[in-house]
Parts: structure tokens; sequence; C-alpha cells
């Protein structure tokens, strides 16, 4: 029997998160890009631009 498995992706933050959850995957994401953002604050540093609506999520499946 096959396991679903859950991932999430944010590329401008470098990092995502996957699980067999995908209610917990979306909220450790939420999570992750809550502490990247704070982090950016904390440094005096620009958030990345947006990326909605580049499908990255083609392009990530393309090259795995």
């Amino acid at each position: 029997m096959k396991t679903a498995v859950s991932s999430a992706v944010v590329p401008a933050l470098y990092g995502g998160c996957h699980g067999d959850d995908e209610a917990l995957v979306f909220e450790e994401l939420c999570a992750a890009v809550d502490e990247a953002i704070e982090l950016y604050k904390r440094d005096g540093k620009p958030l990345p631009p947006p990326t909605s609506g580049r499908d990255y999520a083609s392009k990530l499946l393309s090259v795995a």
C-alpha cells in the first residue's frame, strides 16, 4: 500500500518541508516562512521578490 506524502517548497527562501499529513506540512511551512520573515527583518534585509505565477512546482518536478 502506497503512502501519500505531501511536500511544500518556498523557492525564494530556499526551503520546504514534507510529511504524511498535509495539514501538518502546511503548518510547518507557515512556521518556516514566519521565521524566515523575522530573520530578514532582524537582519535589516529586504524580502525576496514574489514568485507567484512562475510555476516553480513544474520546474522542480522537471529536474527531479
